[in-house]
């Protein structure tokens, strides 16, 4: 009886150690794969890093403690050619051939100027060309999410891919990331879409739904408790979004330890926050930086960068710094042309310094 009791008690010890190794295996073989599944990809061949579930970070008015870096590096994106080259075809009418045609956003903006005024191409929001039903939620609520897709499966990435990719890796820049599209999307639609990147796993956070402004959404979108007016050219909806937002960015403290930026007239350094714009469309690029000029007074703390990613031909610089006398000077560059090589690293240095400050 004695041996019999003690094979029992062996046995239950063998099928205890036994059921712990097959849970240690599955539990590592779980750890592979969210491993595996978590890899941020890297667009432009930059190191493999584990990905985090995506934070939405609030924007909130504080009044930072002593000692604390609080530099709002703030980006503000158009989408289309210039994060991703997405597949919404944009319909038009050949007037010489009575056709409509199908052609790409990067196409479009190359015709649009002609297109809107009616000369060889004819564009209609309604009627029976439709011209931008895919870039609505009215025909499908997922279109946006679904193009996104898309373009990231074929890997078309557009030149303010790589950029976007860092400002979303943590969320001290992430929450100051933006999004303005011509696209009439809803913010939620829009969030979708940002979604999929990190599905995908190559970005780390996305930016507050808040952020992503449809330009072109029906009605008139609300920017910070600011209803658009009505009767405006895309050129000002996207001036009336930026407005609104370097206003708040103005009204925020600039921190003890913020770094020095070059000044905007590249003369000396200055604690200040930074504002860039980037778009593909010349048109779009050309509005901006005339509208930044006459409106610079406004924004004394903030030090506007106007990025044009655009292939077309355009009189002007690349990266464009808007000087606090209405004038311009190249990004990089002084008023004279000499180069100025800090001015090139001051987002990095920014982050570290406010990281080490112990902001997130």
């Amino acid at each position: 009886m004695f041996e019999s009791q003690k094979l029992k008690v062996l046995g239950s010890l063998l099928a205890f150690l036994f059921a712990g190794l097959l849970a240690s295996g599955e539990g590592l073989a779980r750890q592979s794969k969210a491993r595996k599944k978590n890899k941020v990809r890297r667009i432009y061949g930059l190191k493999n890093e584990r990905s985090r579930k995506p934070t939405q970070g609030r924007l909130k008015r504080r009044q930072p403690h002593s000692g604390m870096a609080h530099q709002i590096l703030a980006s503000v994106l158009d989408w289309d050619d210039n994060a991703l080259h997405m597949s919404t075809n944009i319909y038009v009418l050949n007037i010489n051939e009575n056709k409509i045609l199908a052609v790409s956003p990067e196409r479009y903006a190359a015709i649009r100027a002609d297109a809107e005024k009616g000369k060889k191409w004819r564009v209609d929001k309604k009627g029976d060309i439709n011209s931008f039903r895919g870039f609505f939620d009215l025909e499908n609520r997922h279109v946006f999410k679904e193009d996104v897709a898309k373009a990231l499966k074929e890997k078309n990435f557009g030149p303010y891919a790589n950029v976007l990719q860092h400002r979303l890796d943590v969320p001290l820049t992430a929450r100051w990331t933006f999004v303005n599209t011509t696209r009439g999307h809803a913010g939620e639609s829009l969030l979708d879409g940002i979604l999929v990147w990190h599905k995908e796993g190559y970005i780390r956070h996305t930016m507050p739904k808040e952020n992503l402004t449809g330009i072109d959404l029906p009605g008139r979108p609300i920017v910070y408790g600011r209803r658009m007016p009505k009767g405006l050219t895309n050129n000002q909806k996207k001036n009336f979004v930026n407005k609104a937002r370097l206003d708040e960015i103005q009204a925020h403290p600039i921190g003890e330890s913020a770094i020095d930026l070059v000044s905007a007239n590249g003369r000396s350094k200055e604690k200040l926050h930074l504002f860039e714009f980037s778009d593909d469309d010349p048109g779009y690029v050309n509005s901006s930086i005339q509208f930044f000029k006459e409106n610079v007074k406004r924004w004394p703390n903030v030090k506007i960068i106007v990025t044009y990613t655009g292939k077309q031909k355009r009189k002007g610089f690349e990266q464009t710094v808007i000087t606090p006398n209405s004038n311009v000077r190249e990004f990089g560059k002084n008023l004279k042309g000499s180069p100025i090589p800090s001015e090139k690293t001051e987002v990095k240095r920014s982050i570290e310094s406010q990281q080490k400050a112990g902001i997130r």
